[in-house]
């Protein structure tokens, strides 16, 4: 979450600092405090925020009272402004010793924390079933790397991929965000001056990829000493990546089948022959189909390929071996989706 207006935002160095100097902090910055110590003592952890897409019709303007009424409108009652928005906001972590990922909320209620229950951790941050299946759950890592984690907190995945976005857009958005540190040094400028104009950034509550020192401006009696934990090594790292990946294809193939003509349409797993793209065909031909849904087929989208022209071969430096037939036939300036006209790749 953020401050509203133009104040300093909550999760700025500066009040990070004050918030550990004075021990009075939002939840935000007490979460934010909480990832740093779980890495400080050599575990993976990241914090995890549900990004919910902005509806696609402006919220109807409230009608006016009648004036002369009775009751409130009368009295003079003025309606004060709705809160700033928070982003819902948690903490993951992984268990080396359990080989997974567990999430972790310290203020789902006064009382207790929530943890290892991803399904009701969801439900209590976002309000509203329809908002909550089409949250976009993503854990940033120590490096700023984003991962999708969705498939971990909602009940529905299939239903939940079908009022997104586009899939590749997605995918393609959240690859940015694992190029590592690189971008860095170009968003400074690079070399000295670079660090110079960053250091400025960070005055005014940007943030950086380089690790912050939260205790350095503070009196040397309000320094905690150094830890003795480093962060979580390389090997670590790429065990809980694994393990991960292990549990969302776990999870995937535990998704029940859609309920829906829409819901195949964006579906990981299962294809209906109806929305196969003009370039995209099922290969080999006689792939048995898996099940039937309102009397149609169902393919695995693993059979899926993409097809190319011979001349969109060419041009990637590539040439047919002699006397190979095309697979399909698409008719010369026809529409339809899967590719456009020159064809797709795979």
């Amino acid at each position: 979450g953020g401050g509203g207006g133009g104040g300093e935002s909550d999760v700025a160095r500066g009040s990070l600092q004050e918030a550990l100097a004075t021990r009075r902090a939002t939840a935000t910055q007490q979460l934010l405090v909480l990832v740093g110590f779980l890495r400080s003592r050599g575990l993976t952890a990241r914090l995890v925020v549900a990004l919910q897409p902005p509806p696609r019709k402006p919220p109807p303007k409230p009608k006016p009272k009648a004036a002369g009424g009775g009751g409130k409108a009368a009295s003079g009652a003025v309606r004060t402004a709705k809160p700033p928005h928070q982003v819902p906001c948690w903490a993951e972590v992984y268990l080396p010793r359990e080989g997974r990922w567990v999430a972790l909320d310290p203020f789902f209620k006064p009382s207790a924390p929530a943890v290892d229950t991803p399904e009701a951790i969801l439900a209590a941050r976002v309000s509203g079933r329809a908002l909550a299946a089409r949250a976009y759950i993503v854990g940033f890592g120590e490096d700023e790397s984003a991962v999708d984690v969705t498939v971990r907190y909602v009940p529905d995945y299939a239903a939940c991929r079908a009022v997104r976005t586009s899939h590749e857009w997605w995918e393609a958005a959240l690859a940015l965000s694992r190029q590592g540190g690189a971008g860095a040094e170009a968003r400074a400028g690079g070399g000295e001056e670079g660090r110079a104009e960053e250091r400025e950034a960070l005055a005014r509550g940007a943030t950086s990829r380089d690790p912050v020192d939260l205790t350095a401006d503070l009196p040397p009696d309000a320094a905690a000493p150094a830890a003795s934990h480093a962060g979580p090594s390389t090997s670590a790292a790429a065990a809980a990546a694994a393990a991960e990946a292990a549990e969302v294809r776990s999870r995937l193939r535990s998704q029940p089948m859609p309920s829906s003509l829409a819901a195949f349409k964006k579906d990981a797993h299962y294809v209906l022959e109806r929305d196969l793209g003009r370039y995209e065909v099922l290969h080999p031909s006689d792939t048995p189909f898996v099940g039937l849904f309102k009397g149609e087929r169902v393919y695995p989208r693993a059979s899926v390929v993409r097809l190319m022209t011979e001349e969109r071969w060419f041009r990637q430096a590539r040439c047919l071996l002699p006397a190979q037939a095309p697979l399909k036939r698409v008719p010369k300036g026809g529409g339809g989706g899967g590719g456009g006209g020159r064809g797709g790749g795979g």
